[in-house]
């Protein structure tokens, strides 16, 4: 789907290290890959040169026509007047006729829990609110790839499980999802992890090889207490106690037949 092969991106300052230093990476069609890495280690820019939005040096090659995006800050994307009319801003765009537009945008809103702020100005919703706007427009596109930088921030636990349910159900349908996060919960029921640090590839692998790797404790993963233990068992060669490997997605996988 998407080719980079030595992406550079220079600092402002030419005396600061490049923001992306020669980044190769290809992304298949049908994969579900978590960006992770400490604060500045690049996730939102190379997120944004996957998503057109950013010219770097290299080659670069995207395949789909359409990307849905989330910003880390859901400010920069809600031009609505109201929450349903910013969920039906992309499909306007893409000249979706009036009653399927109504289905999805309802759907949409019903998935993210803003049914009863349809009416809403999208100025007077909380950081949590606005959050889960921003999510309900990216998705309500159902595009081939879609690409959020940091979904679950601002989210309470409850929406962010929400969160994490919607986007297992973009991927069953075949979406391409690649995810910028710094929590573990969403970076073990992931297909791959990139790891970035100081704008450099230094992991690629699935979420259980990440458990050995020696870049785990350097990429500013915010562990739960249930994964530090697994990893820490892992680590004394006992395993898990309890049976339940710590990237089985069967307790989200229920949660999202229930809904």
């Amino acid at each position: 789907m998407i080719r980079l092969e030595d992406v550079v991106i220079e600092a402002p300052q030419p005396t600061r290290p490049r923001l992306l230093d020669g980044v190769t990476l290809e992304i298949r069609s049908d994969e579900y890959i978590v960006l992770c890495g400490p604060n500045g280690s690049g996730k939102s820019l190379l997120l944004k040169v996957l998503a057109g939005l950013l010219r770097p040096r290299g080659g670069v090659r995207i395949g789909p026509p359409a990307v849905g995006f989330l910003f880390q800050n859901p400010d920069d994307q809600i031009v609505g007047s109201t929450v349903a009319r910013d969920v039906a801003f992309g499909l306007e765009n893409e000249g979706v006729a009036l009653p399927e537009m109504r289905v999805r945008v309802d759907g949409a809103l019903a998935d993210f829990a803003l049914n009863g702020l349809a009416t809403r100005a999208p100025h007077l919703l909380s950081d949590g609110e606005k959050q889960r706007l921003a999510l309900a427009s990216s998705h309500v596109l159902a595009p081939p790839l879609l690409l959020l930088d940091e979904p679950s921030a601002r989210l309470d636990p409850l929406a962010r499980t929400e969160s994490q349910l919607r986007i297992l159900e973009a991927r069953r349908r075949g979406t391409t999802v690649v995810v910028a996060t710094h929590r573990s919960e969403e970076i073990v029921i992931a297909d791959r992890v990139i790891g970035l640090r100081d704008g450099r590839l230094v992991f690629d692998g699935t979420p259980d090889a990440l458990v050995d790797s020696p870049e785990a404790d350097a990429l500013g993963i915010l562990w739960t207490d249930l994964h530090r233990l697994w990893r820490e068992l892992r680590r004394l060669g006992r395993g898990d106690p309890a049976g339940l490997a710590w990237n089985d997605t069967r307790p989200l996988l229920a949660g999202l037949a229930a809904s």
